[in-house]
């Protein structure tokens, strides 16, 4: 098993006040709403959640995530979050600033490393491939937050 490491960072200005953008971070639940492929998902005490999602082939390559992830909130702006099991590694966070009513600046950052059952050797030639897919999944959850929240206007 090898992990290969990808990291995504946007910056998102929604149509929403700034508090119900980190009620929607804060939430697993909520988040499940507008994560795609979740096979299997279950809240858990802690503000913990257990993910499972679509197992992903690609190029004769089986992987299917199977990770718990605890997440952490200021109560106001700001909320991370960290895998505490499984084998998909991922830790983030956002950072939410108020604009002019009712719109809030989101500013996102996470890096997920999945657990791959590839040699050393042949993470090297997946590691593009990995990374592309991740940045498209993430920005596919970001595009899917947007329309949520509606994009700020100006």
């Amino acid at each position: 098993m090898t992990k290969i490491v990808a990291t995504e960072e946007r910056t998102l200005r929604v149509r929403s006040p700034l508090k119900d953008v980190y009620q929607f971070f804060n939430d697993p639940g909520l988040i499940k709403e507008e994560t795609a492929d979740v096979e299997r998902f279950e809240l858990l005490e802690g503000n913990r959640a257990h993910w499972i999602l679509t197992e992903k082939v690609e190029k004769g390559i089986r992987y299917l995530a199977d990770y718990t992830v605890e997440y952490h909130g200021n109560g106001t702006d700001h909320v991370t979050w960290r895998t505490i099991d499984g084998n998909l590694d991922t830790q983030g966070e956002v950072i939410l600033r108020q604009l002019d009513a009712p719109n809030t600046e989101i500013r996102f950052r996470e890096m997920l490393a999945p657990d791959l059952p590839i040699t050393n050797l042949m993470a090297k030639l997946f590691k593009p491939i990995v990374a592309r897919e991740v940045r498209k999944d993430i920005g596919k959850f970001l595009d899917r937050v947007e329309h949520r929240f509606g994009r700020a206007e100006g």
